[in-house]
């Protein structure tokens, strides 16, 4: 699980620096936290279902 949220970091820090005008504006900084929120979720639904179902 670890692995997998450092790599949603990297690409989060990468998309951050692709989208950097866009987030000058208040509601896109907000839609992106709820973006990142709701990526994050699934990321560690699907890390955790991974290591039950392999183990």
């Amino acid at each position: 699980m670890l692995r997998s949220l450092a790599l949603l970091f990297i690409v989060l820090g990468c998309l951050y620096f692709l989208l950097y005008p866009w987030l000058r504006n208040t509601v896109g900084r907000k839609k992106l936290f709820r973006w990142f929120l709701i990526i994050y979720g699934v990321v560690a639904l699907a890390s955790t279902l991974g290591k039950v179902f392999l183990n």
